[in-house]
């Protein structure tokens, strides 16, 4: 599960939500919605569809709701949803629209490229959403970026493209590259439009999709040329599936707690402050990483991102001091040490990638007598539990000892060296 999913999710509830939703075609008709936002409170509504029928609530499919007219809501009506476990409270809530704001984004050098290519891709789009056709433009147009002669340009889109991927950790390349250019790199968290409302969330602008790939599969009866039986064989393939950034949604009015993404000011606690004695340190973590064969940089990041690592290459985010500078080199020189150089470790989950350089880091600022208040918000936010933790003990004792190491040697040699 995502971790900005698993911070949000509340105690599961056994009823049936409800919310007043406003035709978009006549505001001043209005509907009662009924939605679940959980399995067991979508079951629950599931098991009632025949009696919801009944009463004249009519089946919305893409995002699994009944609604009906607010004119034929009377006490009978409410009655009877009362005694099948329907929650009024949401529609009855005084209404009010709430909107999430949406921070501009500071145009880049590689914006001409990703509009290029997003121009490009709606004409495909348009005309034919199959899935292999998708793939086939997105590889076109990359091979496109590879050859241009603008090296400043090339770099700033693939630097780009990696710091917006890793929002999309758990999305595929080809996905990660589809919700980029269609969204013009400014998608936050996206999802589908019942996933959407399983966040307390609905889709306000439905011209607003972002068309990513799906796998699914089909089942065709074939004969054994062997047995000359009928056999059942199972294709997989992919579909074209529409799922809506947060930008394109809205808090559903009533709902006790709607989804937004998390913000780093929301969790943060360490320090921004040059201290002295980190000085020091930092010198020596340069000295030791460039003797490993990393580069690293500072980088004009939004202040969300505390950095990222590349294999072989570390950006640190420039407007990072003291503590929070400290903690995120040493955090992303453990990922170079055990997810880049280590093949086995590649297939590491991204928790569990998280886990092993966050706890590195926390164990490399306490061995020299300073300590990152971020370690247990940030393990939290990823759902790590105390199991998770020890299971990664042989990484974290590895990447630490040989940080810790790193960085004394060469502060021994400068001290020799003075």
């Amino acid at each position: 599960m995502n971790f900005k999913t698993w911070l949000f999710l509340e105690t599961v509830q056994k009823y049936i939500r409800s919310r007043k939703e406003v035709s978009p075609k006549n505001p001043d008709t209005s509907f009662l919605v009924l939605y679940g936002a959980d399995k067991e409170e979508k079951e629950l509504m599931f098991s009632q569809k025949e009696l919801l029928k009944k009463m004249g609530f009519k089946y919305f499919g893409p995002n699994g709701t009944y609604s009906l007219f607010s004119t034929k809501i009377n006490p009978e009506i409410r009655d009877r949803l009362a005694t099948i476990g329907v929650d009024l409270s949401g529609y009855d809530s005084i209404q009010t629209k709430v909107e999430d704001p949406v921070l501009p984004k500071e145009p880049s050098k590689s914006d001409a490229t990703l509009e290029k290519m997003h121009q490009e891709l709606e004409k495909v789009m348009t005309t034919d959403r199959k899935a292999q056709t998708l793939v086939d433009n997105i590889e076109r147009m990359i091979e496109e970026v590879a050859k241009g002669t603008d090296e400043a340009a090339k770099q700033s889109f693939i630097r780009n493209f990696l710091e917006f991927a890793s929002n999309f950790y758990n999305y595929s390349f080809h996905n990660q590259m589809l919700i980029w250019i269609q969204s013009g790199g400014n998608a936050q968290f996206v999802a589908g439009s019942k996933k959407w409302q399983d966040l307390g969330r609905r889709v306000k602008d439905w011209g607003k999709s972002i068309s990513i790939l799906a796998p699914a599969k089909s089942k065709k009866e074939i004969e054994n040329p062997l047995t000359k039986e009928k056999e059942l064989k199972e294709r997989m393939f992919f579909i074209a599936k529409p799922v809506y950034d947060v930008s394109a949604t809205e808090p559903i009015p009533g709902h006790p707690k709607s989804f937004s993404p998390v913000k780093r000011k929301d969790w943060s606690l360490d320090s921004n402050e040059d201290i002295e004695e980190l000085k020091g340190l930092v010198v020596a973590l340069d000295k030791w990483t460039k003797e490993q064969g990393i580069e690293v940089n500072t980088e004009d990041l939004d202040d969300e991102k505390g950095g990222y690592s590349i294999g072989g290459r570390i950006a640190i985010n420039d407007k990072f001091k003291g503590i929070n500078m400290f903690s995120t080199y040493v955090h992303e020189i453990a990922h170079e040490l055990l997810h880049w150089q280590d093949l086995e470790e590649k297939k590491s989950t991204r928790k569990e990638k998280e886990i092993d350089a966050e706890t590195t880091s926390y164990i490399v600022l306490k061995h020299f007598g300073f300590e990152t208040k971020d370690t247990s918000n940030y393990l939290a936010l990823w759902g790590a539990k105390g199991d998770d933790i020890r299971s990664r003990r042989r990484n974290i004792q590895k990447a630490a000892m040989q940080i810790i190491n790193g960085i004394k040697g060469n502060i021994e040699e400068t001290i020799e060296t003075d």
